[in-house]
């Protein structure tokens, strides 16, 4: 009967205090249990280096959780193969993640540049959190960054150089097209006529070193003398492939060292066998032919020119350039050291002459209706297919006769006839006193004009015409560094004792020296230097 009393008395008690309705269950059954939030980072994330430029790149930061509050980060970058300020940026060391964000992005700059390089790498750690905790196992990323340059190519600066001999240093220059960030070597041959220890010494040994951010290094060579009556001999410098960059086209090189002994060889590199001069080893029947002789068995480089002729081309003021040029305007024979003019492209003269192709002249350089049609003609004052009349005023040197001077152009100022032409009026390099297509007016012109930067040009004897001529060139695959020749007569100053009014000329269709009317026009090539 009590305990009955005791569950009434508390149903009563109940029902004051909550009214009629269910009983409410503890609180902590309905509310949610109370999650740590950690901040966690990848273990490894890669980029590309920008482009010789700046850009940000996100680094991803996550949550386990949406964040009930805002979460501040604090992140340390601890450089490894990277460098700070060259090869990234820490502008910032924190980071907001809002309320309610399970991720954001810690921006990283990368900085670009033109090395080529390895692939570089920095560690970004979290070091610290409010309103979080750190995930222990995932503090840290390893950032590499990949570089995008190019590979670089290296190539030497030029493909023939000249050094005296006994002249000491001298260097050979090989440029990178961009500068390396890696431990690169570059291997390299040496070979040519020229003797290791007795024409020269090499002073960097293969393979080079090349030295970090370097665009350009050096092979050195000692160039030593001797007291050996010899001729010119040469230095070949092969780069060889390397391991971790490109070679460029321009991998070999030749130093040419000249001698005492100025003569070019005949290019004649057959022999005659009974049947033919095919024959490409010498014949025990026909003994004592020209190629068993000289240095064209011997000088196979034909880059510079066929077997053992050597050229340099030389630009308009004078430079050397790269055999590979097409911007050339003479050429230096490198055994006899002469230069020689090279000859413009072919240019149309008019088929006309006297008082037609003045009138022409007349008539169709009127200011106000100009229709002059050789301006060009003008402009290649040194074309290949103009002639001249042979002409030397000089008693001590024309063999008893001056030669022929020429009739004076129609019309001066704008010099030209059917057989040759100069500079006009409208033109800079313009020559009032040029006025005839002969040989004197010529050279005057041209030395007026400092071709290749040489004011002494001159016609050459007979036997320098002969020095370039290559009687074996129809063998050859070396390159042409006379361009634009023609298949007939170039006049020489050298005058024939027996006929007053003939000079001698070679014909470089068959290389053959023969006899030239002085009143007749004639092809001509100009030289200068050596002895006149």
């Amino acid at each position: 009967m009590a305990g009955k009393t005791s569950l009434i008395a508390w149903v009563m008690v109940s029902a004051l205090l909550y009214g009629c309705s269910a009983p409410v269950e503890e609180e902590s059954s309905t509310e949610t249990e109370k999650v740590d939030i950690y901040v966690q980072l990848s273990s490894a994330i890669t980029f590309k280096e920008p482009e010789n430029s700046r850009i940000e790149e996100p680094v991803k930061i996550q949550l386990n959780a949406k964040a009930p509050s805002d979460i501040k980060v604090t992140f340390q970058a601890t450089p490894e193969t990277a460098e700070l300020d060259r090869d990234f940026e820490f502008r910032t060391n924190t980071l907001t993640i809002p309320k309610g964000a399970r991720s954001a992005e810690f921006p990283l700059t990368l900085m670009g540049d033109l090395l080529d390089e390895y692939d570089e790498t920095l560690v970004l750690t979290a070091v610290s959190a409010t309103n979080a905790k750190i995930l222990k196992t995932a503090s840290a990323t390893k950032i590499t960054i990949r570089d995008t340059d190019a590979d670089v190519v290296a190539a030497l600066e030029t493909d023939f150089g000249q050094a005296a001999e006994g002249s000491g240093l001298y260097r050979v220059k090989i440029n990178l097209s961009a500068p390396v960030q890696k431990q690169l070597e570059m291997p390299f041959s040496v070979s040519g006529l020229a003797s290791p220890g007795v024409d020269y010494t090499i002073l960097t040994p293969s393979p080079i070193q090349i030295p970090l951010e370097a665009d350009s290094f050096f092979i050195d060579f000692n160039i030593l003398s001797d007291n050996v009556p010899e001729g010119g001999e040469s230095i070949v410098i092969d780069l060889l492939k390397p391991d971790d960059f490109k070679l460029g086209k321009l991998n070999q090189m030749t130093v040419f060292v000249p001698g005492d002994v100025s003569l070019n060889d005949t290019g004649v590199v057959t022999w005659f066998d009974g049947i033919s001069f095919d024959a490409t080893s010498s014949q025990a029947d026909f003994p004592g032919q020209d190629a068993d002789y000289g240095e064209d068995p011997i000088d196979t480089v034909d880059f510079d020119g066929h077997r053992a002729f050597s050229f340099t081309k030389i630009d308009g003021d004078g430079n050397a350039v790269s055999s590979l040029s097409s911007n050339y305007r003479c050429v230096q024979d490198n055994r006899t050291k002469l230069f020689w003019e090279i000859k413009m492209r072919h240019a149309t003269l008019p088929n006309m002459g006297g008082d037609t192709l003045k009138e022409y002249i007349s008539q169709t350089t009127k200011k106000d209706e100009y229709s002059y049609a050789y301006d060009d003609a003008h402009a290649t004052y040194r074309a290949a297919n103009y002639s001249y009349l042979w002409l030397n005023e000089e008693a001590s040197a024309n063999g008893g006769s001056p030669g022929a001077k020429g009739l004076p152009f129609v019309n001066a100022q704008y010099p030209i006839s059917n057989i040759c032409s100069y500079p006009n009026k409208n033109m800079a390099n313009y020559m009032p006193s040029i006025r005839h297509c002969n040989t004197t007016d010529f050279t005057n012109a041209v030395s007026s004009l400092a071709l290749c930067g040489f004011k002494d040009w001159r016609l050459p004897t007979l036997e320098e015409l002969r020095s370039i001529y290559n009687n074996g060139r129809q063998l050859s695959n070396a390159p042409d560094y006379f361009p634009n020749t023609q298949m007939g007569e170039y006049l020489s100053s050298s005058p024939y004792v027996d006929g007053t009014g003939s000079t001698w000329c070679l014909d470089f269709s068959n290389g053959r020296a023969k006899l030239c009317n002085k009143q007749s026009p004639n092809y001509v090539r100009l030289v200068r230097g050596g002895k006149q």
